[in-house]
């Protein structure tokens, strides 16, 4: 039976039942489980503290820096992706702003929360500004009372922000115990929770073989081999029918006088000496292809003594070239417009392009679930 303890710990886990867990798991060694042994709250202090990661990662108010940050990775990342300027950059958000204010800030709070997790893996910028008060005052209250003993229950959840703050809190503890659990090492080809797992535990210092387990009886058998089969021909039309069926989903926008319209303007411009379209060339090849191949296909006249009028221009649109056009149609023109109908037009692609595994964001169109 457990008697007494020198020095307090602290649990951290994932979710409120594996919290639970804990708390029973602990009644198993004590006379009275029903005792101040263990506490799940933050203002009762027990010789065994268990908390889930949630309750010290709780978000603080630091909204100025935040958005002044997301604000400038925003721009750079358009200068970057779009090969525009600064003053492009700025005018496309200044539009967006004023023309459709709520894209704007949910963006804008969006990518406020990536410039927090950006800011903390720095290591320059103090972690205690971006903590809620609750979590700042749980942490001082766990180091002033001589914790010495961390334990990290399924530890390979730690996401980048829970990383960040348990390594605050760990460094403040002096000699800390660190105990990391899990039945499921991070791979090293995932370079964030690889990252945060051996910056916090280092190298596993014990392992119980799978095949041990097994024979416990607490894991389920398994096999070693695959087996590959080719796809039926259900399956084989399916995937034959997908580009045609992607057209025909999104007729609705590359058959209207809008899309065909800037579309011209976006690669052409007003110019008819190809200097325009030779710039966009160099600057967005992808994106100036794709669109010349749908003016293309829409019937729209292109000058014929256009010099810089590449070649591929004259094959049929792939779904990647739809992709490209209907990202740009959607960001610079239906996002950023002062038109209601036109932010309704642009719920209505997000939704057209979903069930093809197609995700439209701010960052572009992204491949997802289909």
């Amino acid at each position: 039976m457990i008697r007494r303890f020198d020095e307090p710990a602290v649990v951290f886990a994932p979710t409120a039942t594996i919290q639970q867990q804990w708390c029973e798991d602990v009644g198993l060694f004590t006379e009275d489980p029903t005792g101040d042994l263990v506490s799940r709250e933050p203002w009762r202090f027990a010789p065994i503290n268990i908390y889930t990661y949630q309750l010290i990662s709780a978000p603080g108010e630091s909204r100025e820096l935040l958005r002044e940050t997301a604000l400038k990775m925003w721009l750079e990342e358009l200068q970057k992706r779009e090969g525009v300027s600064e003053g492009d950059a700025r005018r496309r958000l200044k539009t967006m702003r004023c023309n459709n204010p709520d894209a704007y800030g949910k963006e804008l709070s969006r990518r406020a929360g990536r410039a927090k997790r950006d800011l903390l893996r720095r290591g320059d910028v103090g972690v205690a500004r971006f903590l809620h008060p609750n979590a700042r005052a749980l942490i001082d209250g766990l180091v002033d009372r001589g914790v010495k003993t961390v334990v990290l229950d399924e530890c390979h959840h730690l996401l980048d922000y829970w990383a960040v703050v348990l390594r605050y809190l760990i460094g403040r503890i002096r000699g800390p115990q660190v105990v990391g659990l899990t039945a499921t090492l991070p791979s090293p080809e995932d370079g964030n929770e690889y990252e945060n797992y051996t910056s916090l535990l280092g190298d596993v210092d014990f392992e119980v073989p799978t095949p041990a387990v097994v024979k416990e009886g607490d894991l389920a058998p398994y096999r070693d081999l695959a087996y590959f089969t080719e796809p039926t021909q259900r399956e084989v039309d399916y995937l034959n029918n997908v580009q045609r069926a992607f057209e025909a989903e999104i007729s609705h926008f590359t058959r209207s006088e809008a899309l065909q319209d800037w579309a011209a303007r976006a690669v052409l411009g007003e110019e008819k000496d190809g200097k325009r379209l030779e710039e966009v060339l160099n600057a967005r090849p992808v994106f100036s292809v794709a669109t010349l191949r749908y003016l293309r296909h829409a019937g729209r006249a292109i000058p014929g003594d256009l010099l810089a009028l590449p070649l591929e221009a004259n094959e049929l649109p792939t779904l990647e070239d739809w992709a490209a056009l209907l990202e740009r149609y959607a960001l610079d023109h239906l996002q950023t417009s002062p038109r209601e109908e036109d932010h309704r037009e642009l719920a209505k692609l997000r939704r057209t392009l979903r069930p093809f595994g197609l995700s439209l964001t701010e960052r572009g169109v992204r491949s997802s679930r289909s």
